[in-house]
């Protein structure tokens, strides 16, 4: 096995994984950056509701009968009157401070709402994983170069290792036809063997 080409090629796996960890993680983020502008917006919304709500109340005065005129007569009018007015006055009071609230409450969460969406709308359209994925596309490419050369590497060793694999099969045909042979000729390996003990 090419050691080399294996630890690359994990290598590419393992940045791969990175990469993938990280787009994973940010499509978990954007989802729950989005969520909460969805939520803050709703909240606004029930809010504001609630606001418009309390902003219909009715400012029908309370009124002295009719026949009492307060210029001649200051203390004119039913104690009852009095305190009806006073009670009308400040239960509208009341109505006007607690719309006066809800209002602001409604501007405070819209406008909480509008920051959350946008800084989530960037969140989402930014590119949080450029580094891991150009280290996996240069492990990739790196490997993909290291393979190929590889691959020519083997394909020269190959076709020198069947050049002589042609070359040593024809010396063991020629060894074989030689050791088949017992003529008294030029192939013959026991008169070989003694003209070489004879020298």
């Amino acid at each position: 096995r090419d050691t080399a080409s294996v630890e690359c090629r994990e290598s590419e796996k393992q940045k791969l994984i990175e990469y993938e960890q990280c787009e994973a993680n940010k499509s978990n983020t954007c989802a729950t950056k989005q969520q909460q502008c969805t939520d803050q917006r709703e909240a606004a919304r029930i809010k504001c509701e609630e606001a418009d709500a309390a902003a219909r109340f009715s400012t029908v005065r309370v009124c002295l009968p009719e026949e009492c005129d307060l210029k001649e007569n200051p203390t004119c009018g039913s104690s009852d009157a009095e305190v009806e007015t006073a009670g009308w006055f400040a239960a509208l009071r009341l109505k006007i401070e607690t719309y006066q609230g809800l209002s602001e409450e409604c501007r405070t969460m819209s406008s909480s709402a509008s920051e959350t969406c946008a800084a989530s709308e960037a969140y989402c359209a930014e590119d949080h994983c450029a580094g891991q994925r150009s280290a996996s596309d240069q492990q990739r490419a790196s490997c993909t170069e290291s393979y190929d050369s590889a691959m020519l590497a083997k394909c020269d060793f190959g076709r020198a290792a069947q050049a002589k694999c042609v070359d040593l099969t024809a010396v063991r045909a020629l060894i074989a036809k030689i050791k088949a042979s017992n003529r008294q000729d030029a192939l013959s390996e026991p008169d070989r063997v003694a003209e070489f003990a004879a020298v």
